[in-house]
């Protein structure tokens, strides 16, 4: 009888530990999931930002034929 009692206690004990790990590993999945997507958002806002910007300097610096304007974006944004 109290090899059987101890065997069920190793097994709730067992069954419990297994959940705690299933429940950590889910939040580690979940939060190296979330953290690739802020990531890949990042990436994706700041090149569109940086893209426009570009392009708005660049239409400034052929309608004024000159490099200022780009100067003075590469010195606004340093």
């Amino acid at each position: 009888m109290h090899i059987l009692y101890s065997r069920r206690l190793k097994n709730a004990h067992g069954e419990e530990m297994s959940d705690l790990l299933l429940s950590l590993s889910a939040y580690v999945a979940i939060g190296a999931l979330a953290f690739g997507i802020g990531l890949v958002g990042g990436y994706l806002a700041l090149s569109r930002y940086y893209t426009k910007r570009f392009l708005i300097v660049g239409k400034e610096c052929s309608d004024k034929d000159s490099l200022i304007p780009l100067l003075d974006e590469i010195e606004r944004e340093s």
